[in-house]
């Protein structure tokens, strides 16, 4: 009996391996603001147990909806396979979803003698929601020993248990728009360059050249806050809702960088960047630490068109641009 016993303390743990499912998401009332906050949680997630699933996640209008599969682990050990994790799936708030899970029996005799299943179902609540991690428990069920001739266990749900479970994303960054930002963060690094070169060939102190320096200081930050932001997977879904006005702002960038030896299309450009700035600053309140840098663009604007003979369209910009990557001069010489 000492045996026996001792075996079903044991179950706890053995009866549980994580499994894979399809969920769907419910909106609890009153709680729309808070469920908009979610996080996209769409990519590959691993199991702490072992087992690797995918989750397809949408939240239009703040109603989340989550599918999920396995991508490998999702064999039990006594047969059958889990189509997914989650079985059923309800949101609750930005931390808390709730419903049925997918697991495996695991331990042979009580599919053998006792005639359980090789998979079944059990309760679970997330407690913590991220961009990386999802973290919860889920219930272990306890089996008592028994004497019997067959079946020697009896489920005892008294004794039923909370055990924690981890999912990690494995995916390298969650930010769906981290290429959009290299490639934005690249024409902003050329810009930059450019204003370097331009600010050698006008009057230090000048008007020109302190609006030159404020602008190359703004790109500056912009593009630092933005790489940082997408290589630390933060803010993801802040950036996501102004992407649009980014890539405008990239095409301003552009015509800058596409200048090339044409003087008055560089101030053109010029003056196109702080009139973009102008009309995306105000826009940009789900990043608020980028709205100085746009309202600094945005003060000058019109101020380089005004002034666009100021830049010397009698130098030789093709020589004085050569060292800018990627730099297609537009003249000859």
């Amino acid at each position: 009996m000492k045996t026996l016993a001792a075996i079903g303390r044991r179950l706890v743990s053995a009866l549980l391996a994580f499994g894979f499912a399809l969920s769907v998401a419910g909106g609890a009332a009153g709680a729309g603001s808070s469920l908009a906050s979610i996080p996209n949680l769409t990519g590959d997630w691993k199991l702490d147990s072992g087992g690797v699933i995918h989750i397809t996640f949408s939240n239009a209008l703040g109603r989340p909806v989550l599918l999920d599969s396995f991508t490998s682990g999702g064999d039990c050990p006594y047969g059958g396979t889990r189509p997914s994790l989650f079985d059923t799936v309800s949101f609750k708030d930005a931390n808390t979803m709730t419903g049925l899970m997918n697991v495996c029996t695991g331990t042979k005799v009580l599919i053998d003698k006792c005639g359980l299943s090789s998979l079944f179902t059990v309760t679970y609540k997330t407690t913590s929601i991220s961009k990386t991690t999802i973290m919860g428990t889920r219930t272990s069920e306890w089996y008592d020993a028994v004497d019997g001739s067959e079946c020697k266990f009896t489920r005892n749900a008294s004794k039923d248990t909370q055990k924690p479970f981890v999912l990690t994303r494995t995916s390298g960054n969650p930010c769906p728009d981290t290429a959009t930002i290299k490639a934005f963060n690249k024409d902003a690094s050329r810009a930059v360059t450019v204003i370097s070169v331009v600010l050698r060939h006008v009057q230090s102190g000048s008007s020109v050249a302190q609006g030159l320096s404020s602008t190359q200081s703004a790109l500056n930050t912009i593009s630092s806050l933005l790489g940082q932001y997408v290589a630390a997977g933060q803010k993801c879904d802040q950036i996501h809702s102004v992407i649009d006005d980014i890539t405008t702002f990239q095409s301003a960038i552009d015509q800058i960088n596409n200048a090339g030896c044409d003087s008055n299309a560089l101030a053109g450009g010029f003056d196109n960047l702080f009139r973009t700035a102008g009309e995306i600053g105000n826009q940009f309140s789900p990043l608020p630490a980028l709205s100085p840098a746009f309202t600094i663009l945005s003060q000058d604007q019109n101020f380089f068109t005004t002034v666009s003979g100021n830049l010397n369209p009698e130098q030789r910009w093709a020589d004085q641009f050569q060292s800018v990557e990627g730099y297609i001069p537009t003249c000859s010489q």
